[in-house]
């Protein structure tokens, strides 16, 4: 072999190996570009889910404020708890349903980047409201809990309070921002 077929081997070596890093890279894109435009229409299909019944929220949480926390004078408590326990448990299975709507956004929202600007309120309106439903429950259901030990302990009654899992019910900041919506 010569010189010049050493150099044409050379070239067309370079060559392939150029051809081939410029399909590895554009086959890394597409894939990135599918990756992303499926996360994107996760993004979209669980949003919608979980809106709905987030934007029923305040409606339920009326319902609860009016059949419980209106009513929850020391003389009603014999009377009304059966109704309370009623309430907080339709209460609670309704949270429990946004609660499972609202797992899939937490690894599609927190810590992502969206180009689109609708996605990106999407999911700043999830943290607000995923936020504030988690506390504001939790906040109800802490009142409820302290008027009756504060009932028990001025009439020296053994009424239950509403058990909670502490591990899945606590004051929620989902984006670390040092903010817990709903708490106070």
């Amino acid at each position: 072999m010569g010189k010049k077929n050493v150099i044409i081997m050379a070239i067309v070596g370079a060559l392939l190996v150029f051809l081939g890093s410029l399909m590895f890279v554009i086959n890394l894109i597409q894939t990135q570009n599918q990756e992303k435009e499926t996360k994107e229409n996760q993004l979209e299909t669980y949003y919608k889910e979980f809106n709905e019944l987030a934007s029923q929220f305040a409606d339920k949480r009326m319902e609860y404020t009016k059949a419980v926390v209106e009513n929850m004078y020391y003389e009603s408590v014999h009377d009304e708890y059966d109704n309370w326990i009623k309430e907080m448990k339709a209460y609670h299975g309704f949270v429990d349903q946004i609660l499972t709507t609202a797992k899939p956004l937490e690894n599609l929202c927190i810590e992502q980047v969206y180009t689109k600007e609708d996605l990106k309120n999407d999911c700043d309106t999830y943290v607000i409201n995923y936020e504030t439903v988690m506390n504001y429950f939790v906040k109800d259901v802490n009142e409820f809990n302290d008027f009756i030990d504060d009932y028990n302990s001025k009439y020296s009654a053994s009424i239950s309070i509403y058990e909670l899992d502490n591990n899945q019910y606590n004051y929620l900041d989902v984006n670390d921002d040092g903010k817990f919506i709903g708490k106070d």
